[in-house]
């Protein structure tokens, strides 16, 4: 098969399927915080005066305060177009997480089929709103849960922009909420750095230009993608024999002499009873 029919080939099977890639390393600890804490505490770390890191475990809200010569219009359309390529080149903002036939946790993404589709994504993903303040704003997102801030449309989405006019100034405050799987300090500064760059140069970007349905391809790899296969000679040159050494390395169940020392025993004649102030 030549490669133009294999390309549209591979074009087709991205459009009618849900594209996975395992969590891996500090995403599936992240995930797991975001099951079992549930947003259970908060962080509210000003970066600079106008520029605010709000989050709780799992969810986080990053973004900034700043005056511009556009028209609150313009501005909301540039941005747009700059979703649009944000999309395209980091298509995990589209993603949502869930769970394989085989318990695994997942990123799940599907393609666009279109430039008006990917369009259609962006106003669905961009939230407009007036404020009085947009540190309070911010505030008021990380209190909720994403799902409950999200479109019906995106409900399942790990990603959200929030455009706030500041009703008292006419400033305007540019955020990102999502969850700390895809989103943390420096990745949201390249976000929003981005986001920035295009709408002050909106002539840099050319979303006719983009092959939609290929965008999968920008994915961050999976494990086997970047090691290729397994080792044909793992047995031989001792990997089974590594891995148990792994194993009983952080199976080490020995108690240092500190801790044993100032150990109490627990028999079945300890009792315990609780008191309340």
């Amino acid at each position: 098969m030549d490669e133009v029919r294999m390309s549209k080939l591979r074009r087709a099977l991205m459009l009618t399927k849900v594209i996975p890639r395992p969590l891996l390393a500090a995403e599936i600890a992240l995930d797991l915080i975001h099951r079992m804490q549930d947003g259970y505490a908060s962080l509210d770390a000003p970066v600079c005066p106008r520029l605010t890191l709000i989050c709780r475990h799992d969810e986080l809200a990053f973004g900034l305060a700043f005056r511009t010569p556009l028209a609150h219009l313009e501005f909301k359309a540039r941005l747009l177009d700059a979703l649009i390529q944000l999309r395209f080149s980091s298509p995990l903002v589209a993603a949502s997480i869930g769970t394989s036939p085989s318990g695994d946790r997942i990123w799940k993404f599907r393609c666009s089929e279109s430039l008006s589709v990917a369009r259609e994504w962006a106003e669905s993903t961009l939230q407009v709103s007036v404020a009085s303040d947009v540190k309070d704003y911010a505030t008021y997102l990380t209190s909720k849960r994403l799902p409950e801030v999200q479109p019906p449309a995106i409900c399942d989405q790990v990603f959200g922009c929030h455009l706030v006019i500041d009703s008292n100034d006419s400033s305007i405050g540019l955020l990102v909420y999502g969850s700390h799987c895809l989103l943390d300090g420096p990745g949201c500064l390249s976000m929003i750095k981005l986001l920035l760059r295009w709408i002050l140069a909106p002539e840099t970007i050319h979303l006719e230009e983009l092959r939609w349905g290929d965008e999968g391809m920008n994915l961050p790899p999976g494990p086997m993608s970047v090691s290729g296969r397994g080792v044909e000679d793992w047995e031989r040159d001792g990997g089974e024999e590594l891995l148990k050494r792994t194993k009983e390395a952080f199976a080490d169940s020995a108690v240092s002499p500190d801790l044993r020392d100032s150990a109490t025993p627990l028999t079945k004649y300890t009792s315990y009873s609780h008191h309340t102030p």
